[in-house]
């Protein structure tokens, strides 16, 4: 039972399968922890070291603000208008990295996307750094996840944890590596603040920690987070229409029910 705890405390409220039927949620629930149990079993035959390696480096690195961008964040109570159970609610701009500190006593490596500009477009270039004893530096959600997935981090850092998202997942508990949507599983998951002795914990959205990488005027990433988070100011390509889908009109798809029904039966 401990163990089951512990594997529904991994998943937070962004981590839903949507399933309406209760048997068929309660057998993805229970598909997506047996997946989660066999890929542990894996990674200890493999690596006769792992449980030496667990969290060693997690009491090493904090994260000191949390790096937002535009205005797709979540819809939050306004602290500075809400009293008592008058709660008032504002939009916010959405949470797209984080600035780390290495707290510890010995270097810590990373990987991120290093990005310059190319003509009129951002490109980036997949870096190795190293960051070093009190030195901080901004990570993507994506590259955080990539560093902090290492046995040594395990989700699990000095003042918080990583938590799983929905992002890129399948109803049945598995996770679609495929049509990029790989990268929105990883960018899914997010960070919380511990709780202090009170219970009482620092959100996320708090101006004490969060910080605008955009200029609120132009909409672009401001030039010293531009090496980070370079492609946001990349123009969104637009997507392709579906030509096929818009042909499909409620009269297509009935005219097609009711052929197959014609067929089925030998009468045409």
């Amino acid at each position: 039972m401990a163990d089951e705890k512990r594997l529904d405390e991994m998943f937070g409220e962004e981590d839903k399968v949507e399933v309406k039927d209760a048997k068929a949620k309660n057998e993805a629930s229970s598909q997506k922890k047996k997946m989660i149990r066999d890929a542990l079993s894996a990674t200890i035959q493999e690596d006769s070291n792992f449980y030496d390696k667990v969290t060693t480096l997690s009491d090493s690195l904090k994260v000191v603000k949390t790096l937002s961008f535009g205005k797709g964040g979540s819809i939050i109570v306004d602290k500075t208008k809400s009293s008592g159970e008058n709660r008032v609610l504002k939009p916010t701009s959405k949470i797209v990295g984080y600035r780390l500190q290495n707290i510890g006593d010995q270097p810590i490596k990373y990987t991120t996307m290093e990005y310059t500009l190319d003509g009129d477009r951002w490109v980036g270039n997949k870096t190795e750094k190293v960051a070093q004893p009190g030195e901080q530096f901004d990570l993507s959600r994506l590259y955080m996840t990539l560093l902090c997935v290492r046995p040594e981090i395990s989700f699990t850092l000095a003042n918080g944890k990583i938590v799983a998202g929905s992002g890129g997942k399948k109803k049945n508990g598995g996770v679609d590596t495929e049509n990029g949507k790989f990268e929105a599983f990883l960018e899914s998951h997010y960070f919380t603040f511990s709780k202090d002795e009170n219970g009482n914990s620092i959100e996320v959205n708090d101006d004490e920690v969060k910080l605008r990488i955009d200029d609120e005027n132009t909409g672009k990433v401001k030039p010293e987070f531009q090496a980070t988070f370079g492609n946001l100011n990349n123009a969104k390509e637009p997507k392709a229409r579906n030509t096929k889908s818009d042909k499909i009109t409620g009269q297509v798809l009935m005219a097609n029910y009711v052929n197959r029904l014609i067929q089925g039966a030998g009468l045409d």
